[in-house]
């Protein structure tokens, strides 16, 4: 756990407080000092899991650029149980005059888990556990008592409903375990959702009838705003085309063209021709794919293939030529 120790300057003038920064770093710098204030202060919950004998001084600043003139801080760092982690202390020496001093030191607090993880990483990249980080504020302005809440839920309109939000997991959407049936009574979502679903599988047309379905289903749920509909199966069908593995272009476009609005619309035609091109690239990729192996150089292939550089390091790199 590490203690960081926050100053706070005056907002009209960064003369007066300066003697102030200077005193109290000059103190708790010394950890004999910075223990006993830490012994006396914390919680007893968090002292009793705290090993104080193994505080340190740590050397970074977490001070946005913002408050850099009203806050000067000094970090410790020390095992709670077992591990380490942080404590931030920030030192208010007059009125900031900030209600939203709750919000900075969650932030503050932010700002040490990503370094914590990041030098984490540079010894194990497996590991990736957030530190405990708790919270002081030293204060002696000269309102009494503290003007402020020290309750970050204090800061929203409906306390309560936000520590809901906050206080548990973050909702998952994993479309992966969303069956198929399920997907298509989504509305108009459904096409995107079983789209995300499928597109990296091996033989996409597999789900070929369940697409023409949800297409013709979305026609159906919002038949009134139907260009807003068109262009979203426009961009879809150009996402398919780009992504999907499609191994049979025609029975693609014929099985789609079975559906009105989109013969109408002329959608397949530029989708039919994106295609096509994509299957000229294809087959100018089995090209270079054989002079790769036979082991021409990449100028000579670019030259008989007309790929690009970009594209022919691509499949270079996708079939693991080396």
């Amino acid at each position: 756990m590490s203690i960081i120790v926050k100053k706070v300057k005056s907002q009209k003038t960064s003369k007066p407080h300066k003697p102030h920064d200077r005193f109290f770093r000059q103190t708790l710098t010394n950890v004999a000092i910075a223990k006993d204030f830490l012994e006396i202060h914390l919680p007893t919950e968090i002292l009793t899991k705290v090993d104080l004998t193994s505080l340190e001084l740590y050397p970074d600043s977490f001070v946005e650029q913002e408050l850099q003139e009203k806050i000067a801080d000094l970090v410790y760092k020390v095992k709670i149980q077992g591990e380490y982690g942080y404590i931030t202390l920030l030192i208010e020496h007059q009125s900031l005059d900030d209600p939203l001093m709750a919000f900075r030191l969650l932030k503050y607090r932010v700002l040490l888990m990503e370094q914590h993880l990041k030098q984490q990483a540079e010894y194990d990249q497996k590991s990736q556990k957030l530190p405990i980080v708790f919270s002081l504020l030293f204060y002696h302005g000269e309102k009494s008592p503290y003007p402020y809440s020290t309750d970050l839920f204090d800061l929203f309109d409906n306390k309560v409903f936000a520590k809901q939000i906050f206080c548990q997991p973050f909702r998952l959407i994993d479309i992966t375990l969303i069956p198929d049936e399920e997907i298509k009574k989504h509305k108009l979502i459904s096409l995107l959702e079983l789209v995300q679903k499928h597109i990296r599988d091996k033989k996409f047309l597999l789900n070929l009838q369940n697409l023409t379905e949800i297409i013709t289903n979305i026609l159906n749920f919002n038949s009134q705003n139907q260009y807003l509909i068109i262009d979203y199966i426009e961009n879809t069908l150009y996402y398919i085309m780009k992504i999907a593995n499609i191994d049979d272009v025609n029975l693609f476009n014929r099985t789609l063209e079975n559906i009105s609005i989109i013969k109408e619309h002329k959608i397949m035609a530029t989708v039919a021709q994106q295609l096509e091109q994509r299957g000229i690239l294809k087959g100018r990729e089995q090209v270079a794919y054989k002079l790769l192996k036979a082991g021409l150089s990449q100028d000579l292939i670019m030259q008989t293939t007309d790929l690009t550089r970009e594209e022919l390091e691509k499949l270079y790199k996708n079939i693991n030529i080396k």
